[in-house]
């Protein structure tokens, strides 16, 4: 490579070394070889060209920033809770989480974000739970009914306690019907009829 380049060992090294310093350049040994892995800020390499030539670059925001180990995320995810969220993985599971969990929890997230929730909160709220996954929150069940909501609207506004009485006072009137038509001709069809009407089975 310094043959290709044309440059000595050292001269490669202080570029290099300017590079990283300027923002443009970052680099890893990673892998079983320990091989060297770079990294190229466009955004930052941009705007260093521009500053040579002597003109203001035009303002330009880029869609994603980078975290702590130089993995590109969108912009809509908050740094620094994104920051918490990670030494929170890794103090869980006892490793930092790699490319692959990064890109899993990002398209979590950003399932998230296009049925509204609030993307800050829930990296938030996960830190907190100390949860690696982002998975919707389950819908609320409605306890008038003991079904979760269906997305329908509803015309019932009745609460929950005056449900239960209705409920009370059905079953009370079958109780009722019961005993009194105990000993009495058909008792046993008026039974099986208040069973079913107080919705109680055998």
């Amino acid at each position: 490579m310094l043959q290709e380049l044309g440059i000595t060992r050292r001269g490669y090294e202080k570029a290099r070394e300017i590079l990283v310093g300027l923002g443009i350049l970052d680099y890893k040994r990673a892998g079983v070889f320990a091989k060297m892995h770079w990294r190229l800020n466009t955004d930052k390499l941009y705007e260093v060209m521009h500053q040579i030539r002597g003109v203001s670059a035009p303002e330009f925001v880029s869609n994603v920033h980078s975290d702590q180990d130089g993995y590109p995320i969108p912009r809509f995810i908050p740094l620094e809770l994104w920051h918490d969220w990670l030494a929170m993985y890794a103090a869980k599971l006892g490793f930092k989480p790699g490319i692959k969990a990064k890109r899993r929890a990002i398209q979590q997230l950003e399932a998230l974000q296009k049925v509204g929730e609030d993307v800050a909160y829930r990296l938030a709220y996960n830190t907190q739970k100390q949860w690696t996954v982002f998975k919707p929150f389950a819908p609320r069940t409605d306890y008038s009914t003991g079904n979760a909501p269906t997305g329908k609207t509803s015309t019932d506004t009745r609460t929950t306690d005056d449900v239960m009485r209705e409920q009370m006072a059905e079953r009370h009137r079958a109780e009722e019907a019961i005993a009194n038509a105990r000993g009495s001709p058909g008792a046993t069809m008026l039974r099986e009829q208040a069973l079913k009407s107080a919705r109680i089975t055998k």
